[in-house]
């Protein structure tokens, strides 16, 4: 799925660089730019920035769960406030397979684990080629996209509506079928 064509309103709309983007000046549901990042920091600038802004849900959908993307403190202290300040928000993480994130006891699987049941881990039933990327998604309006789940280097937008609404319904179509990840479960003691 190619989103940089997918945009409402694409043609008006210009690729800008994140570095050229003062990023706390953007709003999730406001800005419609779409934006483009090239490593590692700019992305994890970028979702901490709209998880931020987030009042209901977080969604993250690709074959694994990315620790260069999801580890960083920041994002991770961003999910976690958003948690904290609406008990109602969701995270929801659709993979193909957790397996070498949990073996490692990295943080995120702690913080997954800690926030259960608004948190939900399901493990992709579906293994086609429809979607091959990683996508993470906030509030149904940002998003951004990483056409290859081994580099970072993608697209973003607060204000993606179109593309959310589109990558939203692949991930849901999938959700529904997918099962939950028996390697990310609460721990009981």
């Amino acid at each position: 799925m190619n989103v940089a064509n997918t945009d409402k309103d694409s043609d008006d709309t210009m690729i800008k660089p994140v570095t050229d983007v003062a990023l706390d000046q953007c709003k999730l549901g406001r800005q419609s730019e779409l934006l483009a990042f090239s490593s590692r920091e700019e992305a994890c600038r970028l979702l901490t920035t709209m998880i931020d802004q987030a009042s209901h849900q977080v969604v993250y959908f690709g074959r694994s769960l990315n620790s260069g993307l999801l580890g960083d403190s920041a994002v991770l202290n961003s999910i976690s406030a958003l948690m904290l300040r609406n008990r109602s928000a969701q995270v929801k993480t659709l993979v193909n397979h957790s397996y070498d994130l949990v073996q490692s006891g990295h943080r995120l699987v702690e913080l997954l684990r800690h926030f259960m049941p608004a948190v939900e881990c399901r493990i992709r039933r579906i293994q086609s080629n429809s979607f091959e990327g990683t996508c993470v998604m906030v509030d149904k309006t940002g998003y951004l996209y990483l056409p290859d789940s081994e580099r970072i280097r993608g697209s973003a937008s607060f204000n993606g509506i179109g593309t959310a609404d589109k990558l939203y319904d692949v991930f849901d179509n999938e959700w529904q079928v997918a099962e939950p990840d028996p390697e990310i479960r609460p721990l009981v003691i």
